[in-house]
């Protein structure tokens, strides 16, 4: 697939769709974050409001401004990879109940 797109795509394309999946897994980090330490493990303290709050939503957003200034295009294909990874995610792991062989070891 790789050898495909790279003789099919140009650089820029690829780039842009590399960009796309990285930015969007660090917005998806700082929104994991928040969820994780502020919401669920309750860390309220004036530290964790800082530390699980505005620095996530700080670096939410310089992602966000940067994210919205890819094309249609990009945004298209690359939220079309998005939803068949987590299809096919869910299929292999048969509805995300099971954990997939290469992380049981970690």
């Amino acid at each position: 697939m790789s050898v495909i797109a790279a003789n099919v795509l140009s650089i820029e394309t690829i780039i842009k769709f590399v960009n796309f999946g990285a930015l969007t897994s660090f917005m998806l980090l700082n929104l994991t974050v928040f969820v994780y330490f502020y919401l669920k493990k309750k860390e309220r303290g004036t530290r964790g409001f800082f530390q699980y709050v505005v620095f996530p939503l700080i670096g939410f957003g310089v992602i966000a401004y940067v994210w919205s200034g890819f094309d249609k295009m990009t945004f298209i294909v690359g939220f079309s990879w998005l939803v068949i990874g987590v299809v096919i995610g869910a299929i292999k792991s048969k509805g995300y109940k099971e954990v997939p062989a290469a992380l049981k070891d970690l």
